[in-house]
């Protein structure tokens, strides 16, 4: 089971901590991997009162309180954005460890991708760049992790399926929803 992406910036990071954790239990033993963001629409950090100059020092917090109240039985924080006392989160997911081996980020920007190597994220690409720019950015990805002493990781790519019982339907409703998602991402 994945999330795509939890933009980070946007939440509470205890709060997605304990949902990520009941989630985590309420699978049952299946394999949870946890898709992570900065965000990009400006529109959409003015909705949730968040400055989106602010994302990438936002999500490097949120990142490490998420971490940290996943894998600690106790946990406390202070930073710039989240200063937090002393801690738990409950429920406790079944397998902390795997949890945090399978935290993933997604990004936009070019510039994200030394940023989401060295958090030691695994890097998640959703329907916004081509098969080029998706090879160029793991190698540039790997190529950093490799400078760390650390091995290559696989990415997770989501693509676009439409499934139904005809051609025409499922082009249909191709062009009008993803064509409606990219004009979203352009915008």
């Amino acid at each position: 089971m994945g999330t795509m992406v939890v933009v980070l910036p946007w939440h509470n990071p205890v709060e997605v901590a304990e949902q990520v954790c009941l989630l985590d239990v309420m699978l049952g033993g299946r394999e949870l991997t946890l898709g992570l963001g900065r965000g990009a629409g400006r529109v959409e950090f003015e909705g949730f009162g968040v400055a989106m100059a602010e994302s990438r020092d936002r999500f490097a917090e949120a990142l490490e309180v998420l971490r940290r109240a996943i894998g600690q039985e106790s946990f406390s924080f202070e930073g710039e954005y989240y200063q937090l006392g002393e801690m738990s989160i409950r429920p406790r997911p079944r397998n902390a460890v795997g949890l945090l081996e399978r935290l993933y980020q997604a990004w936009g920007s070019p510039e994200t991708v030394p940023m989401a190597a060295r958090a030691n994220l695994g890097p998640l690409f959703i329907p916004q760049k081509t098969w080029e720019e998706i090879r160029d950015e793991v190698a540039q990805f790997n190529s950093i992790r490799a400078g760390m002493g650390l091995a290559a990781h696989k990415p997770i790519v989501a693509c676009w399926v439409a499934c139904f019982p005809t051609d025409e339907q499922a082009w249909d409703v191709a062009f009008r929803y993803m064509s409606n998602y990219n004009d979203s991402v352009l915008r």
